[in-house]
Formats: structure tokens, C-alpha cells, sequence
């Protein structure tokens, strides 16, 4: 599996462009703020998620990924700002992005409107000292470590009320080109556009169980639509347990359980459908969240949180 991972990276290599590289989250309906700019500010307070996902247990070199995020309303104002920080490595290839994120919230009656510009850095480095060529004495064949950062701009918009939500958000708007000096004929690529549109809506179904059916839809030029369909319980205003299924890829269980006002944890688990799950173990993907009030303590932050 070492070598299919190998094979998939000089694939890439072999071609202008390059398919979906946005990290995948399993517990996305949770952590809406790393795929949509625009959910800065929704959760009227200082909020923020620190987050790790191993993915396909048992591959060397598989995906990994850890991500921080904050974002919050400023002031009274319609105002909000966020930042992000996300490193993702896959086999030779790492990636490491931070950018920040500002905002403006629409008040309707009983919704509101938020659009948001994202804009930062994006950092690859290719680790040559971990690939293993047929012919020692191949030219490319140097060793050594050479990095790629390009800037990056994200666009979303994102509608809500207390139970609804509905996002659309486009990533890596300006299509960068990532070259590598060690492969200068052949790594001319391309950090796509990704699209994602993601909707969700909670309803109660009985006394103190409620349920929230969520869809996130991922399109990106050089790989296969994503879609990720869910949902997700709640439990005594408190616990969060469900399920989602990604294309025929895997099937996820998701859990997250509000500790206090401020505090909350989440776990995922996804097991292969594929191929694949004959030679992985799952992947895991652990979240810790919170949720602050810093103008004002006496003011009670909204508990629960439905999105």
C-alpha cells in the first residue's frame, strides 16, 4: 500500500492539474467553520475547535490531519472574523495552510445571512528523501526537501436559522500553480477550486430526542463528486450520535457530547467500504470545541447548539 500511495503521488505529478487536496472531515455538520468562511460568527461567541484525523489505520503514510480554528462576532456589530490553521500530510507530500477570515452577518427576523472572504498562505513541501526510485542514479533522484507557498482566497455564503442551515463556500478561488525545482518539466500543479454546499435541519421526533438529517456535496475539476449524506440524534439537549455515509467509500460513526455550555467533544470512526478495508483499520477523527463569552459573563451563551 506504500506503493500505491507512491504511484498515486507521481500520478499526480503527471499532470497539469490536481484533484480534490482539501482535507476530509467526517464531523463537518459539527465543525461547518473548516469548509465555509461564512459560519464565522454564527455561534454568537468566541469559538473555536482543535481537531486530529488518521485516516486508513494500518497504511504507511497515510492521511493525516490537525486543524485549530477560531472565529466570533465582533462587538455588536454584523461583523465576524475568523483563523484557521490546518497541516495535512500524505505520504512525501505535506501541506500546511493558516488564513483568516472576515465576514458580515444579514439580520432577518428570524435568520440570518452571512457572507465571508478567507484569504492567508498555502505551503507544500515535498519530502524527496522518502521516495524510493527504480534507478538510484535517476536525475530526480536528489534528496532533500522543496517547498511550494502560494497565496489563497476562499468565498462562502451561508444562511441559518435556529434549526436550518444551508452553506454554500468556494475554496482556493484563484487556482495557484505548486511547483517543486525537482520536477520542472512535470509538477506544474494546480490547487483547485473546491466547491462545497452543505445543508442541514434539526426537528424534534420525540420528548427529548431530536434529529438532524445533514448533505455536504464536494465538487472539485480532476476528481469524482463527493457526497457525504448524514444524521446525526440528539440526546437529553446533551449527546449527539450518527451516522453518514461518503459515496460508496465508507461509512462514518460520529458522536459528540456538549460537556458544558462552553466545552464539547466529538469523535468519528469510519470504516472502509472499498477495496481499501482489507488492508486499513479505520480512520479516526477527535475534535475538542468550546464556546466563550468574553464581553460579557453573565450573559448565558445559547445551550444547545443545533448547528
Amino acid at each position: 500500500m506504500t506503493k500505491l500511495i507512491y504511484i498515486l503521488f507521481f500520478m499526480v505529478l503527471s499532470n497539469i492539474s490536481w484533484g480534490q487536496q482539501d482535507a476530509v472531515y467526517s464531523q463537518y455538520a459539527y465543525n461547518q467553520y473548516a469548509i465555509n468562511p461564512a459560519y464565522a460568527g454564527s455561534r454568537s461567541s468566541f469559538s473555536g475547535v482543535i481537531l486530529h484525523r488518521s485516516q486508513w489505520v494500518g497504511i504507511k503514510d497515510a492521511p493525516r490531519v490537525e486543524s485549530f480554528t477560531i472565529h466570533s462576532p465582533l462587538s455588536t456589530s454584523s461583523l465576524a472574523y475568523g483563523v484557521n490553521v490546518n497541516n495535512e500530510s500524505v505520504g512525501p507530500l505535506n501541506s500546511t495552510s493558516a488564513n483568516v477570515s472576515l465576514g458580515y452577518h444579514i439580520r432577518f427576523k428570524k435568520a440570518k445571512l452571512s457572507f465571508a472572504l478567507r484569504g492567508g498562505i498555502y505551503n507544500t513541501t515535498l519530502n524527496r528523501d522518502l521516495l524510493t526510485f527504480k534507478e538510484s542514479t535517476d536525475v530526480y533522484n536528489v534528496g532533500g526537501k522543496v517547498s511550494s507557498l502560494v497565496p489563497n482566497i476562499d468565498f462562502g455564503t451561508y444562511f441559518y436559522t435556529k434549526r436550518f442551515f444551508v452553506g454554500l463556500s468556494l475554496n482556493h478561488l484563484t487556482n495557484e500553480n505548486i511547483s517543486f525545482d525537482a520536477f520542472p518539466n512535470s509538477s506544474n500543479l494546480i490547487l483547485q477550486t473546491h466547491l462545497y454546499l452543505h445543508s442541514g435541519y434539526v426537528f424534534d421526533l420525540v420528548s427529548n430526542i431530536k434529529v438532524k438529517p445533514t448533505i455536504l456535496i464536494k465538487v472539485t475539476e480532476g476528481a469524482n463528486l463527493n457526497m457525504d449524506l448524514g444524521v446525526n440524534f440528539m440526546f437529553l439537549e446533551k449527546f449527539w450520535l450518527g451516522a453518514s455515509i461518503r459515496n460508496s467509500s465508507s461509512i462514518n460513526i460520529l458522536t459528540e457530547w456538549n460537556v458544558f455550555d462552553y466545552l464539547r467533544v466529538g469523535y468519528a470512526y469510519d470504516f472502509s467500504i472499498n477495496k481499501l478495508m482489507k488492508y486499513n483499520s479505520g480512520s479516526h477523527e477527535l475534535f475538542l470545541g468550546f464556546d466563550f463569552n468574553l464581553k460579557n459573563r453573565n450573559i448565558k451563551i445559547v445551550s444547545p447548539r443545533y448547528l
